[in-house]
């Protein structure tokens, strides 16, 4: 009888799996959404392109075309890591692997300055969550159908993925707003510092 009680208050293990992979999924799919190359990095490297090193708008447009690449070939991913398994893993090496390397790619990305480096690193985070991606989705099939809560899992992959997306809209707009407001107190700067000059230059000339 105690043997009973417990089992009708504990969760099923179904249950807890599916509530672990609904945690799962959120946070790799707020992770997708906030870190793509059009998330919360859009606005300040597009800025930086732009400002820093004079890159025109169809310049900085190639250049964010070179980051679809690691989405093209996604198909990829899936079959190694299904014929591949690391360390016994098919899914769990590789993810843990990938968020490692988005890390590194993001750290790097603070320390140089060159358009071509940073492009380069630029494209380890977009390879790895594009990688992440894939494999995800992999898991989110595989329980789905073997827990039959294949749609739940799916709500909520793009519930976060919308939530991280639409989050990152108004930090970008916020961005922009900013940089505005820097580039026109450098302009009124620049302004005062050449009117005052040319007073200056006034007085003297009356002077003399």
């Amino acid at each position: 009888m105690l043997d009973g009680a417990l089992s009708s208050h504990d969760p099923p293990p179904e249950g807890h799996l599916v509530r672990r992979l609904l945690w799962f999924f959120a946070l790799v799919y707020a992770a997708e959404g906030l870190s793509q190359t059009g998330g919360l990095i859009s606005q300040p490297l597009v800025y930086y392109l732009k400002q820093v090193h004079g890159w025109t708008p169809s310049r900085v447009t190639a250049f964010g075309t070179i980051f679809a690449l690691p989405w093209m070939i996604k198909p990829i991913y899936g079959l190694i890591s299904d014929f591949l398994p690391l360390l016994g893993y098919r899914r769990k090496s590789y993810l843990l692997i990938a968020s490692v390397a988005a890390i590194a790619g993001y750290f790097w990305v603070t320390q140089i300055n060159a358009p071509d480096a940073l492009a380069f690193a630029l494209l380890i985070p977009a390879y790895a969550m594009a990688i992440s991606s894939t494999l995800s989705g992999a898991v989110l099939v595989e329980n789905g159908q073997r827990l039959n809560e294949s749609g739940r899992f799916v709500n909520q992959q793009w519930l976060w993925y919308n939530i991280a997306f639409l989050a990152a809209s108004p930090a970008r707009r916020c961005g922009d707003r900013r940089h505005r407001a820097i580039r026109r107190h450098h302009r009124n700067a620049v302004f005062d510092t050449r009117t005052e000059g040319r007073c200056r230059l006034g007085r003297h000339e009356a002077h003399t």
